[in-house]
């Protein structure tokens, strides 16, 4: 019975987690992006990598998407180390629906702002 107890309590922290990082990540990633602050910039031409957004003519364009993604993951990947707290994961687990409405509302007002925002890109 305890075998049983430990799984479940295992795969609600991870179910949780997975949530968590889920719901950090995509603000995390569109502020970054829209901001254009990257945890470090990519230059193909030359294989180089520099921390930060900088520019380097002589390497080419630099690509700043690996950065954005490294920023986003490292602060989804804070929000989910929350789902260790038993009071935290146990309000998520009782609000599914509404952390999924939540979602679904932040990735559709970003897409809004991504068609209609003419200074965006």
């Amino acid at each position: 019975m305890n075998n049983v107890s430990n799984t479940s309590a295992y795969s609600s922290t991870k179910a949780c987690a997975y949530t968590l990082f889920a719901v950090a990540f995509l603000p995390a990633y569109f502020y970054f992006m829209g901001n254009n602050i990257a945890l470090f910039t990519y230059f193909p031409q030359t294989m180089e990598f520099r921390l930060g957004t900088v520019k380097m003519p002589e390497s080419g364009p630099g690509m700043t998407w690996y950065g954005w993604m490294g920023y986003a993951a490292l602060v989804g990947l804070a929000c989910s180390s929350l789902a260790l707290i038993p009071a935290i994961r146990n309000r998520l687990h009782g609000s599914r629906g509404a952390v999924a409405t939540v979602v679904v509302a932040v990735i559709l007002s970003v897409v809004l702002v991504w068609f209609y925002r003419k200074d965006f890109m």
